[in-house]
């Protein structure tokens, strides 16, 4: 039976890239608002695992359940790749439908299933649910970017026809799905939307940084003096979060070709 491998290369730079994509929100909105914080959702998230894995389904469930921002369960989300049990508990939460969605899309890239030889519209296809609401707002999703809609009139139809607290998620599969290759130009272009703005380009940096890795980021990203301190904080929770995914990965030989961030 082969074993399921999750990337430290590609978690960390998901995080990083979110990070400074957190940064680039935060700065062209000149906000002051903390609540957006990636790398304190990471911790938030690390310690509830860490405190229920040895509990039953109804401690994550009282742990996670509540939580309104999406963003904050991205970790979690992430966590739950090919992980069965942590997908049934998450099937039990408020807003399972979305955030399965997530689990598919992360499935997708960690699989390298997105790529220029394959169309987009058969891999957003694929991302159907049987829920009605999410596969109603991906038809959606598909039309904008097959029809190549303007960006203007993309802003406008997802601000009439998907609910506000969802809305994030989608833009950001607008942008991700429309150019995955140029992650700064997409960074950019994230920023525009009118209404969730921040938390799209947040969640555009975490799929464009698991897509790509770390070695792919821009480079005057990882060589800056201004984030070296969290760029080392946000891979000690990395390698805290990779530990506690149990049982796919062959740890000992994998670890002695893990490049060193």
């Amino acid at each position: 039976m082969e074993l399921i491998y999750i990337s430290k290369d590609k978690v960390f730079a998901c995080f990083f890239c979110g990070f400074i994509s957190q940064i680039l929100a935060q700065n062209y909105h000149k906000s002051v608002d903390n609540t957006l914080n990636i790398i304190s959702f990471l911790k938030q998230i690390i310690h509830f695992i860490q405190s229920s894995i040895n509990n039953n389904d109804l401690i994550f469930i009282k742990n996670f359940n509540n939580y309104d921002d999406l963003l904050e369960l991205f970790p979690l989300i992430l966590y739950s790749y090919h992980h069965q049990n942590i997908l049934e508990i998450i099937k039990k939460f408020n807003n399972s439908q979305h955030l399965l969605l997530l689990n598919k899309v992360i499935t997708a890239i960690l699989a390298r299933k997105i790529d220029s030889e394959y169309s987009i519209e058969p891999i957003i296809k694929r991302l159907n649910n049987d829920n009605l609401q999410t596969d109603n707002y991906l038809q959606l999703l598909t039309e904008t970017i097959t029809k190549k809609i303007s960006f203007i009139e993309v802003n406008q139809l997802f601000s009439e026809k998907i609910e506000e607290q969802y809305r994030e998620i989608y833009q950001a599969l607008y942008i991700f799905f429309s150019n995955p290759y140029d992650i700064e130009k997409s960074l950019q272009r994230s920023l525009y939307f009118s209404t969730k703005s921040e938390e799209t380009t947040v969640l555009t940096g975490h799929l464009l940084g698991l897509y790509h890795g770390y070695f792919n980021l821009p480079y005057h990203w990882t060589i800056s003096p201004e984030f070296q301190a969290k760029k080392q904080e946000i891979a000690i929770l990395v390698d805290r979060l990779v530990a506690l995914w149990q049982g796919k990965m062959d740890n000992r030989e994998r670890e002695l070709n893990e490049p060193k961030l």
